[in-house]
């Protein structure tokens, strides 16, 4: 993933950025935080490596390099959600 991509949103309280395997720990801390919503919709936890595998999981005939995921970071550069986009045919962003 060598072109990263960040861009501001129209609310300057907010900011999307991109995401790099090497974040992986920021990411978690998100899936830790939302255990609640894990529980109602799933019945378990998030696992403690959800966020890695998140980078992990391609579609059949792609790589790693196909996973592009996407933060929401508040004002105080908390990571308060994420877009996940794998992408599954013809070439990568």
């Amino acid at each position: 993933m060598n072109n990263l991509i960040d861009f501001p949103l129209v609310s300057s309280e907010y900011s999307v950025k991109q995401l790099k395997a090497e974040e992986a720990e920021v990411f978690q801390g998100l899936y830790d935080r939302c255990t609640d919503f894990a529980l109602l919709t799933d019945g378990v936890a998030f696992s403690t490596t959800a966020a890695r595998e998140e980078f992990e999981i391609v579609p059949e005939g792609k790589t790693t390099q196909d996973v592009y995921i996407f933060g929401l970071f508040d004002a105080h550069d908390i990571l308060s959600g994420a877009i996940t986009l794998r992408v599954a045919f013809g070439s990568p962003l």
